[in-house]
């Protein structure tokens, strides 16, 4: 697989974690999308820049240290000169890692809020931010319907907390969804009927 396939498949599988459980799973989605922010830069400076290392020349206990995030982010910048958009999204990205380390260095922050709001936008940042460092990821999104149906529906959840007439139209849909199966029982052992609201719902509808 290329990067790109990569990046793509470890962004479905982070929708996958909030799309099963919104209302639980919010702060580990957030974490993990600093990670991939992370590695998507790194990804993009090692492919696109001759001889790029992410080393940074010092060694402790006879290993070389890696880059820290902020010479990361710096480095893309400059590859990127004028780029308002990317410079947005980056100043975005800093100030998650900067709450991201008081959540793990202070243990007073141990009970650390994440809203749904603020990991949302960091889902559909990251989507913005693959789609400047690499292109082709649309393609990759066009050509997944399960991928292209995940962001269509977490932007979507994003415009929510601005109108929130569009939850209701939105919960609406979801509650009118045919499901197959118009009984309260099911024949099948091991089969489970899913009925909205409830755990994994939106998941499955995704899938299904």
């Amino acid at each position: 697989m290329s990067r790109v396939d990569d990046l793509a498949d470890l962004v479905k599988t982070t929708n996958d974690i909030l799309l099963v459980n919104e209302a639980q799973n919010v702060r580990t989605v957030y974490i993990q999308v600093d990670d991939l922010c992370e590695l998507a830069l790194k990804s993009y400076l090692q492919a696109n820049v001759d001889n790029w290392n992410p080393t940074d020349g010092v060694f402790r206990n006879g290993r070389p240290r890696f880059k820290r995030f902020w010479t990361v982010v710096k480095e893309t910048r400059d590859e990127f000169p004028g780029n308002e958009q990317l410079s947005d999204l980056l100043d975005g990205f800093a100030a998650r890692r900067e709450e991201r380390n008081s959540f793990f260095h202070d243990q007073n922050l141990s009970g650390l809020t994440v809203t749904s709001e603020k990991c949302l936008q960091a889902l559909c940042d990251l989507y913005e931010l693959l789609g400047v460092l690499f292109p082709d990821f649309w393609d990759k999104v066009e050509a997944n319907s399960i991928l292209k149906t995940q962001m269509a529906v977490i932007r979507l959840k994003r415009r929510m907390w601005q109108d929130g007439s569009l939850n209701h139209r939105y919960q609406a849909i979801l509650q009118r969804w045919r499901h197959g199966e118009d009984t309260e029982y099911l024949s099948v052992k091991g089969v489970a009927l899913l009925r909205h609201p409830c755990l994994g719902y939106e998941f499955s509808v995704i899938y299904l």
